[in-house]
């Protein structure tokens, strides 16, 4: 069982070889396909490579080596050309990297431990060239023990044989395999380098597994071999010939997803040609602020809040412009311009609406955007109110009714408690209360509606100084008037008052129900 230690250990190797194109790789073995150690399952490989399709322990681990690789290269002076990354070379390191682990050696030659004993079964050459062939250089670093690609990179870059490898300007692919579970080291790291006669890489962003841009850089290989060349896209038509470039700036398609960039090279009659792919998150995604839009109109003050709002779009996504046009709905604002790109701003405002009565206006303002096409949220709303909030008296009754039994000597009700209310705003309504009928008592004569901005004040009507002695029908009036402000919808409000008087119990009375009008 192998076990995990809990002290650092961690060792690094370098190995360096050209050979010329006729080397014959040995034939391929393939061993028991897995082995449980420690309660772990894990690839048992026995010979000298030849297994395709090798697991990985961590690929964004082996990704994050590719691109460190390639920026190093990147810092020197001058630059050195990207690696471009190469399934065999990653099979010949997965390979390598599982090897050294399970069988718990550390060279650059394969073993095989056979009763316990580690057999040297072939040369880091013979085992990559049963994956990669056609080669005219080889160079081969291994790790063991580094927890991190950062850790394990600058173990590599602080050796000068490691750094010479990563630097070789003889290199054009690179594999990199990543092993964890097992050996005395618990973590392998290997990077296979190459460069093989008639492949000519091409290279996206210096290896990058992904862009958010659609404008790219190539790198070509080729340079003194092929003098022109063409490229595309996809499965797109083949762009015109042009003189070969090295160094390229490039337009992927403006679409997320993966997408491959093809080069031919020709020389004469002879062409040749290579791909690399990459994934795309580029989008114009069309954003809008604020996405609902409300106004409202104060008739006392004649102020609208907001006069007008202003409407922020953006690509929130990338840089790339994205042309928009608006449709209306509701003739009672405006919004302007009527189209623009992004970064840019649009105006709604209120224009054609009455300040009373109290009101709600709604309507709409449509954004579309009109270029490129595979813009996201390409249609969006914008939900535009207006609140026109003008004072308007209610609350209050149209009639309210008293009757008195005279064999009961009982009034009811004994009193009416009126309140009137601002039914169209927040206003404050300073109101005044007359009546015309001797036997109507109305306390208080005035108040307000929000007093302090608490609960609205009262009066009550109550029947005074009246016969009590015979049948009778009384009628008579009360005005309600706002005083502050004026102009108040529903003021004045008169309601009608009655008091009967009749010789008979309630029991035989019918009693009106009040009619209110709020």
């Amino acid at each position: 069982m192998y076990r995990l230690v809990r002290f650092v250990l961690a060792a690094v190797s370098v190995m360096v070889l050209t050979a010329p194109a006729g080397a014959a790789p040995p034939n391929p073995q393939l061993g028991t396909p897995v082995v449980v150690e420690g309660g772990n399952v894990a690839p048992c490989y026995t010979g000298c490579g030849g297994v395709f399709g090798v697991p990985s322990s961590n690929l964004s681990y082996e990704q994050t080596v590719v691109e460190m690789v390639n920026a190093e290269r990147a810092a020197q002076v001058p630059p050195l050309p990207p690696l471009k990354r190469t399934s065999a070379l990653d099979d010949a390191a997965r390979y390598h990297s599982t090897d050294i682990a399970v069988d718990d050696y550390f060279t650059h030659d394969s073993q095989d431990r056979v009763d316990g004993t580690l057999q040297v079964v072939c040369s880091f050459s013979q085992r990559i060239s049963t994956y990669y062939t056609s080669w005219n250089t080889l160079s081969e670093n291994i790790a063991a023990g580094y927890s991190t690609p950062a850790a394990v990179m600058a173990a590599w870059m602080g050796s000068e044989g490691h750094r010479n490898n990563i630097l070789r300007a003889a290199s054009c692919e690179i594999g990199v395999g990543y092993y964890e579970g097992g050996g005395h080291y618990y973590r392998y790291w290997v990077q296979d380098f190459g460069c093989r006669y008639g492949v000519y890489p091409i290279v996206i962003n210096r290896e990058a597994a992904a862009t958010d841009d659609y404008h790219v850089n190539l790198y070509i290989y080729g340079s003194g071999t092929w003098p022109e060349m063409r490229l595309r896209n996809n499965s797109d038509t083949w762009g015109e010939w042009r003189p070969f470039q090295s160094e390229l700036a490039w337009e992927l398609p403006k679409s997320p997803g993966e997408h491959t960039v093809w080069v031919e090279l020709r020389n004469g009659s002879s062409t040749t040609s290579s791909s690399d792919s990459i994934y795309s998150t580029w989008a114009t995604t069309l954003n809008i602020t604020p996405t609902n839009v409300a106004f409202v109109y104060d008739a006392v003050t004649g102020s609208l809040t907001p006069p007008a709002q202003v409407v922020n779009l953006t690509n929130s996504t990338s840089a790339d412009t994205i042309s928009w046009s608006l449709a209306t709905e509701g003739g009672w604002f405006t919004a302007t311009p009527a189209g623009g790109t992004t970064p840019g701003t649009f105006t709604i405002a209120p224009t054609t609406f009455m300040t009373h009565p109290s009101a709600m206006y709604t309507g709409a303002v449509t954004v579309t955007a009109t270029a490129p096409p595979e813009t996201v949220n390409a249609v969006q709303r914008i939900d535009v109110t207006l609140d026109v909030q003008a004072p308007a008296l209610g609350g209050l009754p149209d009639a309210i009714t008293f009757t008195y039994s005279i064999p009961l000597e009982q009034l009811i009700p004994s009193t009416w408690t009126l309140t009137p209310r601002n039914v169209g705003s927040d206003h404050t309504l300073h109101w005044t209360v007359t009546g015309n009928a001797p036997w109507m008592q109305i306390v208080p004569q005035n108040g307000t509606t929000s007093p302090n901005g608490g609960a609205p004040q009262s009066f009550t009507v109550t029947p005074v100084g009246f016969s009590t002695s015979s049948a009778f029908l009384y009628t008579g009036m009360l005005t309600v008037t706002v005083d502050n402000p004026s102009g108040v919808a529903g003021s004045p409000h008169p309601v009608h008052v009655a008091l009967k008087v009749v010789n008979e119990a309630f029991s035989h009375v019918y009693l009106p129900l009040v009619s209110r009008n709020f």
